[in-house]
């Protein structure tokens, strides 16, 4: 087995098969304030292969062979128990989301690799919770993601953090509102993320985290 002969390694995950056939994005890199600004203004979408503007969800990487990663995919870890021990278990503090920024971090800080394995694969069936409420749920993830800053940054990286949320939802709620003005076709889907980034904006007004003193 492919831990055992890499004792170092303390997190692995399998290559993402999603129900459609296609391989799913699994691996990440460390949040930081520049690679959100570079998401919040879709450079990383124009860019997909360029590590300058940002590409957090690692487009440029293809799946096609076993390497050390920043973050995995919070939906299928395998743990090395002594690394477990010493690490310790996700933290409860993260409502949903969250855990897969804040568990990998916490094995490198520790010392322990963390390893995407091609040649293992898993079906993952995405949003099955998420689909009930996604409007929530949505929320919820951006919270999960300052809550996350808050942890591991300092207060510089915090503030810089929430004016890219800011700037993200303002513009998504800009170009949005225009499509769903001229296209008539992609009036649904453009009236909903319209919604969902209105909503995100009035949370951001008061972004607390639930069981955190302000």
């Amino acid at each position: 087995m492919y831990m055992d002969q890499n004792s170092d390694i303390g997190m692995l995950g399998p290559k993402m098969i999603l129900s459609d056939g296609t391989v799913g994005h699994s691996c990440m890199r460390f949040p930081t304030v520049w690679n959100w600004f570079c998401s919040a203004l879709a450079l990383d979408s124009i860019f997909k292969t360029s590590k300058l503007f940002g590409n957090f969800m690692m487009t440029d990487f293809d799946h096609d062979r076993t390497q050390d990663v920043d973050l995995l995919t919070g939906w299928f870890w395998m743990v090395r128990r002594e690394a477990l021990s010493q690490v310790g278990g996700l933290d409860n503090r993260f409502f949903m989301y969250g855990e897969d920024f804040d568990w990998p971090r916490r094995f490198h800080q520790c010392g322990w690799r963390v390893v995407f394995y091609h040649e293992a694969e898993a079906i993952h069936y995405c949003g099955a919770s998420s689909s009930r409420a996604p409007v929530r749920f949505y929320v919820e993830m951006n919270r999960a993601n300052l809550q996350y800053f808050r942890k591991h940054h300092n207060t510089l990286a915090v503030m810089g953090f929430w004016l890219a949320m800011w700037l993200r939802q303002t513009l998504r709620v800009v170009g949005y509102g225009v499509v769903y003005l001229f296209k008539k076709s992609q009036r649904e889907e453009a009236g909903f993320k319209v919604k969902r980034s209105l909503t995100c904006l009035c949370w951001l007004v008061n972004p607390r985290i639930p069981g955190e003193s302000r």
